[in-house]
């Protein structure tokens, strides 16, 4: 059409001939890893050729085991250094709830055997200062004791 911008389509083929292309230069470890790090979290031990079939069923695109390698070690890299920031807050964690309750109790027991290292997080107790004052004043006449088990990589550097 003269003098105007626009198309106009004379001959339409419905018929689709040419082949999907799986290769996608553009799902690179960053964007996999942001993609499957929980589901890397939940089965760190994935294998590697399972977890590349996964990775390209779910970006539709082909992934490598080479590419879900890089991925898988990226993801648990992330994982790691989460858990060390969150080891490194427990002391801020301890003086936030003496700052709300002074009479809590905090006891925190580190393993020092190491000196070139950080100290390692073996347990830690609290006894909330409502509670102790609850159990004082008779309030209970039975005390239970209930732990909990850590599922991660012991990384437990303070």
């Amino acid at each position: 059409m003269q003098h105007e911008e626009t198309l106009m389509v004379n001959t339409y083929n419905g018929k689709h001939t040419c082949a999907r292309i799986f290769a996608n230069s553009m799902a690179k470890t960053p964007y996999l890893t942001d993609k499957f790090v929980d589901q890397i979290r939940l089965n760190p031990n994935w294998a590697i050729k399972s977890l590349a079939q996964t990775m390209s069923a779910g970006v539709k695109a082909k992934v490598s085991t080479q590419q879900a390698y890089r991925t898988k070690r990226a993801a648990l890299k992330l994982l790691e250094s989460s858990i060390r920031e969150q080891y490194a807050r427990i002391r801020d964690y301890e003086n936030e709830l003496k700052r709300v309750d002074p009479n809590t109790t905090v006891d925190i027991k580190c393993d020092f055997n190491n000196p070139s290292q950080l100290p390692i997080f073996k347990r830690m107790y609290i006894c909330l200062g409502a509670l102790k004052m609850g159990f004082q004043a008779g309030c209970r006449t039975i005390i239970g004791l209930d732990d909990c088990h850590l599922k991660v990589p012991k990384v437990g550097s303070l």
